[in-house]
């Protein structure tokens, strides 16, 4: 059964308009692009880009009060004078914060911010602001849980992968000739796991966004990932250099007196994610038109 074409009985469509025009692609490379149109887009639309991350942000309140109120409780209790320190008492309860929190981001928090990519990408493609797109997310429910546990199953596979790999060999290198041999295997191959980590993640990180698009047709959770592995091809490192570039903007964005991160920092993040992604998506457009 596919996924995506649940319809969710608390997210329903919006009522049925014109289908959205995708625009032509820039020329300019992927990178440039990210800033350029994230500039365009954040300065054009500054408010309801703020507004919308700021619904991600108070959307994770809930979870920090039970998590703030399990730690509370599981305090240890005030010691004598003169008495040992008392450990803090371990607490099924935590454990199940943990899970819960987990859960939360997955099922909750994660749907809600890929509507808010969806929702600049809506801005970025020259539309009028809508709302309703924020819950976008929820609307293919199924797909965009699914390929974000894809994307996190893969990303957590590798990881795993490169650290049995070159922890064994750098142990077997440590027993034959000494731990600098091992740190010589270790470092290099470490570089290569995490270089090709990054490139796959790279890859991926548009799955459950173009689930979530409706300017795009249904498609399931694995291709939702495909997609995002099609549409990346070839801007690999355009989007490192970019996202670099975002990042720097952002951090030093936390020197405005840390208000600066929230009122520019984040709205800026969104705004060049958004408009990445639209560019990725009207570049596929115009090689493989509907």
């Amino acid at each position: 059964m596919n996924e995506s074409t649940v319809p969710s009985p608390l997210f329903p469509a919006p009522p049925s308009a014109p289908p959205v025009v995708i625009p032509p692609p820039s020329t300019d490379p992927l990178a440039k692009v990210m800033l350029s149109r994230g500039f365009e887009v954040f300065r054009r639309a500054w408010g309801p880009i703020l507004v919308a991350a700021l619904c991600v942000i108070f959307s994770q309140i809930p979870m920090q009060v039970v998590s703030m109120a399990v730690n509370i409780a599981t305090m240890p209790a005030p010691r004598a004078p003169g008495a040992p320190p008392a450990m803090p008492v371990f607490a099924a309860a935590q454990v199940g914060v943990l899970v819960l929190s987990f859960l939360y981001g997955i099922l909750v928090v994660m749907p809600l911010t890929v509507g808010v990519v969806v929702f600049v990408a809506n801005v970025s493609r020259g539309r009028a602001v809508e709302w309703s797109l924020l819950f976008s997310g929820f609307r293919r429910y199924g797909a965009v849980v699914v390929s974000n546990l894809i994307q996190m199953a893969v990303g957590i596979a590798i990881m795993s992968c490169a650290v049995v790999v070159v922890g064994g060999l750098a142990w077997v290198a440590s027993s034959a000739a000494g731990d600098a041999a091992a740190f010589a295997i270790a470092i290099p191959l470490g570089l290569v796991a995490l270089g090709f980590s990054i490139w796959v993640s790279v890859r991926l990180s548009f799955a459950s966004v173009s689930a979530a698009d409706p300017t795009l047709p249904p498609r399931s959770g694995v291709d939702a990932v495909k997609y995002s592995w099609r549409i990346s091809e070839g801007h690999v490192l355009n989007l490192i250099v970019g996202f670099i570039a975002v990042t720097v903007i952002v951090m030093l964005s936390v020197l405005l007196l840390c208000v600066g991160y929230i009122l520019v920092g984040i709205p800026f993040l969104c705004a060049a994610y958004g408009a990445t992604y639209d560019e990725l998506v009207r570049r596929d457009h115009a090689l493989t038109p509907a």
